[in-house]
């Protein structure tokens, strides 16, 4: 038999597509959303891609599914923590358009 019909595993042939790695995702959550969570997910999108050419599917998706969450958590955060201010904002200039702040102050 020659070594052409033995079937060896090779770092570039694999079974499975390589999970989604959520790095686009992540780095916009970052700048834009919530900071601590945006870095958690990029660190494990970063992992997909290197855990998949080592051949390590079942550890490449545990990585992607982590961004995946971690990444639409920091977008809910930063939604909530926007929202939140937008209204606070609103608030104060309506308090400040009808004078209250004026006869709080003196």
């Amino acid at each position: 038999m020659s070594d052409h019909t033995h079937s060896h595993k090779t770092p570039h042939h694999h079974t499975h597509p390589m999970p989604p790695t959520y790095l686009w995702q992540s780095v916009l959550v970052t700048l834009f959303c919530c900071l601590p969570l945006g870095l958690i997910a990029i660190f494990f999108a970063s992992q997909v891609a290197s855990r998949w050419h080592k051949g390590q599917y079942v550890g490449a998706m545990l990585s992607s599914n982590i961004a995946r969450n971690v990444a639409f958590w920091a977008f809910a955060i930063g939604i909530i923590i926007h929202v939140t201010v937008l209204v606070y904002f609103a608030f104060v200039a309506g308090l400040l358009s009808a004078g209250l702040f004026s006869n709080l102050i003196g």
